[in-house]
């Protein structure tokens, strides 16, 4: 079978976008991938995707009932993506995003990070490759409501450094600065707004500074103004180089996206920049239920 080498989608032999280059034909999901591939061939051809997932299989089990999740499901993910992961419920977007953030491990099939596969290393190689590369930002904002909002932020330095963590640390700081929270750092989370804790929680992802952030449903419990100030911070990580993969149920946040994918019944069926083809996409989907 064929796959879009700009996304990692895979192909049917009855796909007609393609591009010629040194010879060689490539096929596409879509034109949005062929023109992106045509910007710049020669790096979807020789470096390594950040994320890879290839034949993704995900299985769970209910008793004696097997629930399959993810079915041959493959994507590639680039260095300074900037990626809006969309489906409806049950979609498989969460199975996809704990694959991807290393918190769980296929049925069948490889995933890959900066081209290491880490399908089948033990927990402890896993929570290394968590706390170097990725920060999770959750919709629920999971800060510890016994410690202050500079104390949530450093934990990621104090799997690596102990109790030292919690001393002032310049990286600390930066991060609160830049999330606009240096004057609440003190505060604990009841005593902060939805938004300022969502916003710690982003300080807390980056503190580490990982090449990779990874957020789930960072609007979904915040007013719509709110919302968009928290989009506005992941705009500018990724203008800055972070790739950001962001799992969502709702098209209106994916306007900021270079690359959005769209998932239905654990697959991968499209790849579009452009917001309508999305809600089009699902609303027919849905129809033909």
């Amino acid at each position: 079978m064929m796959q879009d080498p700009v996304c990692g989608m895979k192909l049917d032999k009855k796909e007609k976008i393609k591009h010629v280059y040194n010879k060689k034909t490539y096929y596409f999901c879509s034109k949005d991938c062929k023109d992106e591939f045509k910007k710049n061939p020669k790096k979807f051809l020789k470096e390594t995707p950040v994320i890879e997932l290839r034949d993704i299989y995900k299985d769970y089990h209910l008793g004696e009932t097997r629930l399959r999740v993810l079915k041959d499901l493959s994507m590639n993910i680039w260095e300074g993506d900037f990626v809006v992961l969309i489906g409806v419920s049950g979609s498989g977007k969460s199975t996809v995003m704990n694959l991807i953030g290393c918190l769980d491990t296929p049925t069948k099939g490889k995933v890959y990070i900066d081209g290491k596969e880490v399908s089948k290393m033990s927990e402890d190689r896993l929570a290394n490759i968590r706390n170097e590369k990725i920060g999770f930002v959750f919709q629920q904002f999971n800060l510890l409501g016994a410690l202050n909002c500079r104390e949530n932020v450093s934990l990621p330095l104090f799997f690596k450094k102990g109790s030292k963590a919690f001393k002032p640390d310049g990286k600390v700081k930066k991060y609160l600065k830049s999330v606009g929270l240096l004057e609440r750092a003190e505060h604990k989370p009841l005593e902060m707004s939805g938004g300022e804790q969502q916003r710690a929680a982003i300080a807390r992802a980056l503190v580490d500074e990982p090449e990779v952030i990874l957020a789930d449903e960072p609007t979904g419990n915040l007013d719509s103004k709110t919302g968009k100030m928290i989009m506005r911070i992941l705009e500018d990580l990724n203008e800055k180089g972070k790739t950001i993969i962001v799992v969502t149920h709702d098209p209106s946040i994916s306007k900021a996206a270079t690359r959005i994918m769209n998932l239905k019944d654990g697959r991968l069926i499209g790849n579009h920049k452009n917001i309508i083809k999305i809600i089009w996409s699902n609303k027919n989907n849905n129809s033909k239920k």
